[in-house]
């Protein structure tokens, strides 16, 4: 899969000097999938309707945007004959007719279209994708190209109960869309490599042998359904993992493990809520890319995020700096000002100010990346740490189970946003970058029947 992936991003990233027709077979081949079937057009959408749509169904389509076609080109057709071939590796072994042949209903086609403009829907590209389909016999696989994208739009289709010379064309449309070709994300690399013939596995069944295997092998890598499928897996397996490798604040009275383990699933679950609305907002271009990336964390850190796993760094200096002095905070963007030798921590419990300035190789830096982003009047990064009056525990005497002292105060540290030298709070930076560490199932979560299960970082996991 990592050589897999590195081909597909390249292939991915010679759209931009390649014609679409050279690229997307070089991406294509990259995947597993060619053909000598084809036909050769001169890539004007005139000669590719005068081919497949001679009475003009196609064109008299709305939904078709047949006039916002530039270029349309048939890169080849893929025959159920052929795929045995392709899944052996042995493609130079694939002989016999080179043309296309509508006549042949159990094959794919594999199409490009360059659109005019950058700008389409979801809703457009499908559009186009299933009035394609409908005038051919077999399914079209089609890769768009319009501005700095690309997407890629497969159909479901089924055999028709009463004549098994037609598909039905499903409803379903799996589009795999705005793939930035000069700098393609993660999560559509992988997504590709996911459908790549030598990755594609038919339930129940393995390796597609066939035409109908590797059809229903793509509509399920593609269906939304398997995707979240696959990232609550992950997502569950990294939080039984995490709650086993942090500590949070916990009171005199919450030292027994029951109780201490209940306090971390709780605090891991808030911190997990609050990195993910980060994350979405991230994705808007609200907050720099650089607080989740290895190579510009370590331009801003002393302490390298990927190989000190087992230090807090990036929890207490970024995120924490992040939840509560900048996602709450409409004030000015400063750090706590440094306290003298001796002398009281007159910030103490003011969340507003930056913390673990020691952190950082650059202060002034790091201010102006926070400084990008905007405050949020919410209740979601309020930092729950505080000082409890007589009076609230008179009211509320349950409270006293949160007390944790220090010096000779007596406060509640819930999210532990301190760099009292005592603080316990250890959240270690393995659990956001790990690329993936076994770990052993125990009575509470055991997804692998025993068997080691395997875990990744958060920050790894959402990147995907």
């Amino acid at each position: 899969m990592p050589e897999t992936r590195s081909e597909v991003r390249a292939a991915l990233i010679a759209f931009a000097t390649n014609t679409t027709r050279e690229a997307a077979s070089e991406l294509f081949g990259t995947l597993g999938y060619t053909s000598r079937k084809t036909v050769d057009l001169d890539g004007k959408p005139s000669s590719f309707l005068n081919l497949v749509d001679s009475d003009g169904k196609l064109a008299a389509k709305r939904d078709a945007k047949v006039e916002a076609w530039n270029r349309v080109d048939l890169l080849f057709q893929l025959t159920n004959d052929e795929i045995p071939i392709l899944v052996q590796g042995n493609p130079d072994l694939i002989v016999g007719n080179q043309d296309y042949r509508d006549s042949i209903i159990e094959s794919f086609v594999f199409l490009t279209i360059e659109l005019q403009g950058e700008e389409w829907s979801r809703t457009e590209l499908a559009g186009v994708t299933r009035e394609i389909n409908r005038i051919f016999p077999m399914p079209a696989l089609i890769l768009f190209r319009h501005g700095r994208f690309v997407s890629l739009a497969v159909i479901d289709r089924r055999p028709n109960k009463k004549d098994g010379s037609r598909d039905v064309i499903e409803k379903r449309i799996s589009i795999v869309k705005d793939i930035n070709f000069a700098d393609p994300h993660r999560a559509h690399v992988d997504v590709l490599c996911d459908i790549a013939l030598a990755n594609v596995k038919v339930r129940g069944k393995g390796t597609p042998t066939n035409f109908r295997d590797l059809y229903d092998g793509w509509i399920e890598a593609l269906s939304a359904q398997t995707l979240n499928k696959k990232f609550y897996g992950e997502l569950a397996n990294w939080f039984f993992w995490s709650i086993t490798q942090v500590t949070f604040p916990t009171s005199a009275r919450e030292k027994e493990k029951k109780k201490r383990d209940e306090q971390n699933q709780i605090a891991v679950i808030r911190m997990l809520t609050r990195l993910i609305f980060v994350w979405f907002i991230k994705e808007k271009k609200l907050v720099p890319g650089e607080f989740f990336e290895t190579t510009e964390l370590n331009k801003l850190l002393y302490e390298n995020v990927a190989e000190n796993g087992e230090s807090s760094v990036f929890y207490k200096a970024i995120l924490q700096n992040l939840f509560f002095a900048t996602l709450n905070t409409d004030s000015e963007r400063k750090f706590k000002s440094k306290r003298e030798p001796g002398g009281l921590d007159s910030q103490r419990l003011v969340h507003n100010v930056y913390r673990y300035h020691s952190a950082f190789l650059d202060s002034e830096a790091a201010i102006k990346l926070f400084d990008k982003v905007p405050f949020l009047n919410g209740g979601l990064f309020e930092c729950l740490d505080r000082e409890v009056s007589d009076r609230e525990l008179e009211r509320n005497p349950g409270l006293r189970d949160r007390l944790v002292k220090e010096g000779n105060r007596e406060l509640i540290r819930i999210d532990g946003f301190s760099d009292y030298p005592k603080n316990p709070l250890n959240v270690p930076n393995k659990i956001f970058f790990s690329k993936e560490v076994p770990v052993q199932p125990n009575d509470e979560y055991d997804p692998s029947n025993g068997k080691p299960y395997k875990a990744m970082g958060l920050i790894e996991l959402f990147s995907r």
